[in-house]
């Protein structure tokens, strides 16, 4: 007997509870499809996470464009590495340029926290820092003096960096990257 998915269990559910089942138009199930991998290139191998071997061809990409400097936009599934993908030519680029700094733009402080664990323990010698409104002022400045990533969210972007942006003049004129994650429809 096929054990039913996690969205499975819940379509169903919804569908027995009698006020929500009416809201359900429709149901649409995706077979998997097989992943895409790329070809392993060995100046990335050195600085892939713990337990990743390769990069799916979508990483790839991104990885080649970023490298050339081009803007990239990345739309894939949920838990399809793109966090890797954004922040792997960052990675890169620091074995060659160790000044350059990095910010990523989260709207939530879930997924600033995220992204910070998330590099953390990629590159652990990296200077990782959220910076939100729960960051405390006393650790506001140690953050400016000496971070390499930052993640932080578009509030405090706009109230807590850019308006002192002399304060901020050695990160942001070193700033190499910056991700908006997600990246919102205009």
């Amino acid at each position: 007997m096929k054990e039913l998915s996690f969205a499975d269990t819940l379509l169903a559910e919804l569908g027995a509870w009698e006020e929500a089942s009416t809201s359900i138009m429709s149901s649409h199930t995706l077979p998997p499809q097989q992943a895409s991998f790329a070809p392993s290139l060995e100046n990335v191998q050195q600085v892939l996470p713990a337990g990743i071997g390769q990069l799916y061809s979508h990483q790839a990409v991104v990885l080649e464009r970023a490298l050339r400097g081009e803007h990239v936009t990345l739309a894939t599934p949920t838990a399809s590495g793109k966090t890797l993908a954004l922040t792997l030519p960052s990675l890169i680029k620091r074995a060659t340029y160790r000044e350059g700094t990095v910010m990523c733009i989260a709207p939530t402080r879930a997924l600033v926290e995220q992204w910070t664990k998330l590099v953390q323990e990629w590159q652990p010698s990296l200077q990782v820092a959220s910076y939100t409104g729960d960051t405390p002022k006393h650790e506001r400045r140690k953050i400016r003096e000496r971070i390499q990533f930052l993640v932080t969210t578009p509030d405090m972007l706009h109230m807590g960096i850019l308006p002192y942006h002399a304060g901020w003049h050695r990160f942001l004129s070193h700033l190499e990257d910056v991700y908006i994650d997600p990246a919102a429809p205009g």
